[in-house]
Parts: C-alpha cells; sequence; structure tokens
C-alpha cells in the first residue's frame, strides 16, 4: 500500500504537515516488514573488480613495462641515450616502490640498449646514473 514515486515526488510521513494545516498520523500501527532480499541485492554496491595479478618478475604492470621498453627500442637516433635515462628513471621508480626487482630493471634497460645499437658502456653508464638518482647509492 505504499506509493513509490521518482523524481518530483514526494514522502508522507506522519509528522508531516498537510495543506490545510493538518498533521499526518499513523492510522495503522503495524510492524515493519523486512526488505525483501531481490532488493536488498539491488540495494548493495557492486563488489569491487578483480585486480590483475601481480607478476613476480615485472612487478604491478608487466604492460606499462612493456611499453617504457617499446619507447626505447622505437627511439630516432640522436635520442636514444636520452630515452634510455627516461626509461630507467622509470623503470627505478618501480624498483623502489617494491613492484620490480632491481636486476629484472637493468636486465630490460640492458636488453633494449644493445637492441638499439647503444655502445655497452654507455648504456651501463646511463643505466648506474638514473638508478643512483631514483634509489641511492
Amino acid at each position: 500500500g505504499i506509493d513509490v514515486r521518482g523524481r518530483g515526488g514526494f514522502v508522507i510521513a506522519p509528522g508531516s504537515l498537510h495543506q490545510s494545516g493538518r498533521v499526518y498520523r499513523l492510522a495503522v500501527k503495524a510492524p515493519i516488514a523486512s526488505v525483501p532480499e531481490w532488493i536488498a541485492t539491488l540495494l548493495r554496491p557492486p563488489a569491487p573488480a578483480p585486480r590483475a595479478p601481480v607478476d613476480p618478475v615485472f612487478g604491478g604492470s608487466k604492460q606499462a613495462l612493456v611499453g617504457v621498453i617499446r619507447v626505447v627500442l622505437n627511439a630516432p637516433n640522436g635520442r636514444r641515450n636520452t630515452t634510455l635515462n627516461w626509461a630507467a628513471y622509470r623503470l627505478f621508480e618501480k624498483v623502489r616502490d617494491g613492484l620490480l626487482s632491481e636486476p629484472a630493471a637493468t636486465g630490460l634497460l640492458l636488453d633494449a640498449a644493445t637492441a638499439i645499437w647503444l655502445p655497452d658502456g654507455e648504456a651501463r653508464g646511463t643505466i648506474a646514473s638514473a638508478r643512483r638518482a631514483v634509489i641511492g647509492a
């Protein structure tokens, strides 16, 4: 016997004031019914989306790491070392945050540097410099 309305509607309950000045009162005293389960289910917030499992080698986001390495692999001549430096900062930030192991980060960076023909000494120096700047020592 309850009229449920949407936008523009109103609720009248005991204590509400009628336009005539009379106060609404409870006409029948009855226990309040339980909410039907199907309505309770609709009212519950959705379950949180499942989180992707953390990769034991690459940390929280393998796609992000692949994207960073892809940027290095696509670096144009004249920007290869600068791009490697940028990538090293990103990967060592993951190391610092506990999302990637240092050997994995270094290995990925060295492999990418080799693939774009950066000299080994130059690549190692760039990687070490970024490591020191991000995680110290």
